[in-house]
């Protein structure tokens, strides 16, 4: 039983939970004093309505999984279709009750919004992910948009600029998953040339760098931009087939969550 527990809460990512906390709760620690409550939210958000969008996609991507992740829960057998399908039903349930108990207004509407673009991103007749510009973009999009329900519009220039810093990463994600991508049909980018995909890559986070300067009251964030380097620079310097896809995986999501966090403590430890 602690296995199939275990491996149900492996069709989400751990990566993918502390970026969405971090997110919603620097939405709050940039417009309000964070208070209990919003720690609350921040943990429903991550918890929940994005565990039911990763888990959707876990489903939907068995067949890719079985050759880019055959490690992963699914394809390796560890747990049912079925089962997976139950856990589904309980997170939206959940995670529909908690959004109508938590939020109001904008914010509520926002937040189902998470789980709208969730289902079009995995599920036809939309299935966003089968396109290589609106699979990046919704990516991008999902994962700071946290950010945009807490914050608001006081803070929508930040999350902009932050989401172009996230748009840059997010166009790394399919490199190493190419193979099985194409096996399910989907029109990756990552089939782009490795110098197009690092000159977007660089737009995109020299656009990131001038929004946080020009348009808002947090010039120092401009630095957060240049964590990309490192990911632009192992591309170029290491051979993709020395790392498995799992760890670059992780490499490029910690060059999202690395100094956003740190700037989110040092701006809710400066209000203390």
């Amino acid at each position: 039983m602690l296995r199939k527990i275990s491996s149900l809460l492996r069709l989400y990512r751990f990566d993918v939970l502390l970026l969405t906390f971090l997110a919603f709760l620097a939405g709050r620690a940039f417009t309000a004093d964070v208070a209990p409550i919003h720690i609350l939210e921040a943990l429903f958000i991550s918890l929940l309505p994005y565990n039911f969008v990763y888990t959707l996609n876990s489903i939907t991507d068995v067949t890719e999984d079985r050759t880019n992740k055959p490690w992963r829960p699914l394809p390796s057998g560890t747990i049912t279709i079925r089962e997976a399908l139950c856990w589904l039903g309980f997170l939206g349930i959940a995670s529909t009750t908690g959004i109508i108990f938590l939020f109001r207004g904008a914010e509520l509407l926002l937040a189902f919004l998470v789980l709208i673009i969730g289902a079009a991103y995995s599920v036809p007749p939309f299935e966003l992910k089968k396109n290589s510009l609106t699979s990046f973009f919704t990516t991008g999009l999902g994962l700071v948009f946290p950010l945009f329900i807490a914050g608001g519009s006081k803070l929508l220039p930040f999350s902009l600029s932050m989401f172009l810093h996230i748009l840059s990463v997010t166009v790394f994600k399919d490199i190493a998953d190419t193979r099985g991508d194409l096996e399910a049909g989907r029109n990756s980018h990552s089939r782009l040339p490795l110098p197009v995909i690092l000159v977007i890559s660089i737009l995109l986070l020299s656009a990131s760098a001038a929004g946080f300067l020009c348009f808002t009251g947090f010039k120092p964030a401009a630095c957060i931009p240049a964590v990309n380097l490192f990911v632009l620079l192992f591309d170029i310097i290491f051979k993709k087939d020395r790392l498995s896809a799992r760890i670059y995986t992780h490499l490029i999501i910690a060059s999202a969550v690395s100094c956003p966090a740190v700037f989110i403590c040092i701006e809710f430890f400066i209000k203390r």
